[in-house]
């Protein structure tokens, strides 16, 4: 709603009134009234969802993986997935399109545990990229069906978790 509220108020002018009444709350300005609810829950506990152990990891640079990224998101279908498959010390990443063709390549980094290879959806991991600033990024590969963890190489201020798609690999 409060993003719904800037966008809607940008070009107007005068004063916003704001109100609220038990579980609504109304906001007025000379040209929109906008009505929301307000939500009063116990927010459920996030960190059950952030799984604690992975079966492999993946150290590479940030700037290669979403160059790589962005490039493969042009041959990519259109759910927007892309073939994600860790080798020893080489992320592959790998896009089909029947009507523009198909890309491979292959970006070095530095891997622990397993092989492992999952779909996912460019769109999130370059969401997740943008918010990190460190140089390194390290991706954690939890299981079959499990989320991909993403986060600032040295860092434990910020976790990104992407689910891979299903039945695409």
């Amino acid at each position: 709603t409060v993003l719904e509220l800037i966008r809607i108020t940008d070009n107007i002018e005068g004063d916003c009134v704001i109100t609220s009444e038990q579980n609504q709350i109304f906001i007025t300005t000379p040209e929109v009234q906008l009505i929301s609810r307000v939500i009063d829950a116990q927010y459920p506990d996030y960190k059950r969802v952030i799984p604690n152990n992975s079966l492999a990891s993946v150290i590479i640079k940030k700037q290669d993986l979403e160059k790589n990224i962005r490039m493969a998101s042009i041959f990519s279908s259109s759910i927007a997935d892309l073939l994600i498959k860790v080798v020893k010390n080489i992320i592959t990443i790998t896009a089909h399109n029947t009507d523009r063709g198909e890309i491979v390549s292959h970006v070095p980094c530095v891997t622990q545990g397993n092989p492992f290879e999952l779909s996912v959806n460019y769109h999130y991991i370059l969401d997740g990229l943008k918010a990190i600033t460190t140089e390194m990024v390290n991706i954690h590969f939890t299981g079959q069906g499990s989320p991909l963890v993403i986060k600032p190489e040295g860092k434990n201020d910020y976790t990104y978790l992407i689910m891979p798609l299903r039945g695409t690999t």
